[in-house]
């Protein structure tokens, strides 16, 4: 059974953006996380959007790569696809062409880089994911240094 979310207007901060999508009972959507994220977090597969903002733009390569502290062919190749762009650029070329790539990047559903690994971001909370966050969270850890998720069963 699907339904429209509508969260209660009482518990939500003053700032919050009613997100516009169908979910069924078992999920709820996620608001855009990514801006929480590293910024050295590539997006995969973004170069149309990049292409487009940029022709409405109507601005030299030169001009926005100058804009954006980058070189030129630094900018041609995240158009073409050769390079990925990071969320720290996105942000930056956010303001150049001033349309939000990070939420664009977010509802598009791309798939992200860390360290040469590409990664599904979830868009909506499972309760399988809320039971490994949970589970994470109360009896687990995070080890960045050995790259492992710990877990205590005492």
């Amino acid at each position: 059974m699907k339904r429209k979310f509508i969260a209660p207007a009482k518990h939500l901060p003053s700032d919050y953006k009613q997100p516009n999508c169908e979910f069924n009972m078992n999920s709820i959507p996620l608001l855009n996380y990514l801006p929480q994220l590293d910024d050295s977090i590539k997006v995969v597969g973004f170069e149309k959007v990049l292409k487009d903002c940029h022709l409405r733009l109507r601005a030299t390569k030169v001009f926005v790569a100058k804009k954006a502290g980058i070189h030129f062919v630094t900018y041609f190749n995240y158009l073409s696809g050769k390079n990925r762009c990071s969320l720290a650029m996105l942000k930056k070329l956010s303001v150049i062409y001033g349309k939000d790539l990070i939420e664009t990047a977010y509802e598009g559903g791309y798939l992200f880089l860390s360290k040469k690994k590409s990664v599904n971001l979830p868009r909506t909370l499972t309760p399988e994911l809320a039971y490994y966050i949970g589970y994470l969270q109360g009896d687990g850890c995070l080890d960045s240094n050995r790259k492992v998720v710990d877990f205590c069963d005492e």
